[in-house]
């Protein structure tokens, strides 16, 4: 019986230890609840790359697919961590509000590819697969 019980706590311990690489896997958005757009500006001059925003919306389908089928993968946020700046913002939010204003978004949803200084690279709309996204991170990094 004490095996057993040891044999469990240890299962249990494992699949939280793997539950946690797994979240940690895709992609490392700064949030714009606790992020501002200017420190995240602010962060790609320092470390000389180009910025990912992600704006989406709380009821937005095509968004939480996104979230949950393409930047949660390793594959993707191995690209995009190590090539950019993330950041995520809720349009509803009053940062994320002021940011849709700045960059005329009305879809979502929006990705853009930014310069440190906030300039628009490049920007896309709408679902991607994981290969897609990949795709598009390093067509982006061609415009730099």
């Amino acid at each position: 019986m004490t095996k057993r019980l040891i044999l469990l706590g240890f299962s249990s311990l494992l699949l939280v230890f793997s539950s946690l690489t797994i979240l940690d896997a895709g992609i490392d958005f700064k949030l714009g609840e606790t992020n501002s757009f200017e420190n995240i500006k602010e962060d790609a001059v320092s470390q000389d790359k180009i910025i990912f925003v992600d704006l989406f919306a709380t009821w937005c389908g095509p968004c939480k697919k996104m979230e949950a089928e393409v930047f949660n993968k390793e594959k993707v946020g191995q690209k995009y961590n190590e090539s950019f700046i993330n950041y995520k913002v809720d349009i509803q939010s009053p940062e994320g509000s002021k940011v849709a204003r700045l960059y005329n978004i009305n879809a979502y949803p929006t990705y853009l590819f930014l310069k440190p200084n906030g300039e628009v690279l490049y920007r896309l709309e709408g679902v991607f697969t994981v290969d897609g996204m990949i795709e598009e991170a390093e067509f982006a990094l061609t415009l730099e």
